[in-house]
C-alpha cells in the first residue's frame, strides 16, 4: 500500500502481520456498522479494478443532518497508483456525498509528506483550509487539510453512477431531515 519507509497512516495497520492486519480490518468494518446513526457514520467501499480488490475508499460524518458535511479516507495499493484510480475512487463517493446525500462540504487531510493524496484533493478542486498537528503512530507530525465545498464542478468528473440511494440509505445517512436539505439536482450531470 506504501513504499517501505513510508507512513501514509496515523496507525501502521499496512505494517502488521497478516493475521493481525485481518482480524484490525475485520474490527474495524464492525464496528462502524454496529455503531451507525444519521448523526455519526461511515460508508466504506472496496474498489476493484477488472474484477480484482485494489484499495478502499471510504467516506464519513459527524453531525450531518445540520453540518452537510462529510470527510472522506482511502488507500490505493502501490501497483495500482499513478493511474487516476485515486482521483476517479474520490470522485465517485463525492458524487454521491453531493449528488444524492445533499453535502454542502467535504473534507479531507494528508500529511505534509503525502504528496499523491495531496495532487488528488487539488486535482478535484479542494482548496487549502489549513494545518494541523497530528499523531502518526506516536511521532508529533503536521497535516495539511482540504475542503471542497458544493456545488462542485461534477462535470469534469469520471462517470459515476450510483445505485442503491434509496430513501432509507438516506434516511440512515441523515441526508433526510426536517431543515429541508436537498441534494444537488441531477439534471445535467453525465451521471445518475
Amino acid at each position: 500500500m506504501h513504499a517501505p519507509g513510508a507512513q501514509p497512516f496515523g496507525i501502521p495497520w499496512a505494517a502488521q502481520p497478516p493475521a493481525l492486519r485481518a482480524r484490525s480490518v475485520l474490527q474495524w468494518h464492525w464496528a462502524t456498522r454496529g455503531t451507525w446513526t444519521p448523526q455519526r457514520w461511515t460508508l466504506d467501499f472496496a474498489v476493484f479494478l477488472d474484477g480484482e480488490p485494489v484499495g478502499a475508499q471510504g467516506l464519513s460524518a459527524v453531525g450531518f443532518p445540520v453540518r452537510r458535511e462529510v470527510a472522506t479516507g482511502s488507500w490505493l495499493g502501490l501497483p495500482y497508483q499513478r493511474q487516476g484510480l485515486g482521483k476517479e475512487m474520490r470522485a465517485a463517493v463525492l458524487v454521491l456525498a453531493f449528488a444524492h446525500l445533499g453535502a454542502l462540504s467535504a473534507v479531507t487531510g494528508a500529511f505534509t509528506d503525502n504528496i499523491a493524496a495531496v495532487k488528488v484533493s487539488r486535482a478535484l478542486g479542494y482548496h487549502d483550509d489549513g494545518q494541523q498537528i497530528a499523531d502518526r503512530d506516536g511521532a508529533r507530525v503536521l497535516a495539511r487539510r482540504f475542503r471542497l465545498t458544493a456545488p462542485p464542478d461534477m462535470q469534469r468528473w469520471p462517470l459515476v453512477t450510483v445505485s442503491g440511494a434509496d430513501d432509507e440509505f438516506l434516511g440512515m445517512c441523515g441526508a433526510a431531515d426536517p431543515a429541508g436539505h436537498q441534494a444537488l439536482p441531477l439534471g445535467g450531470y453525465p451521471h445518475a
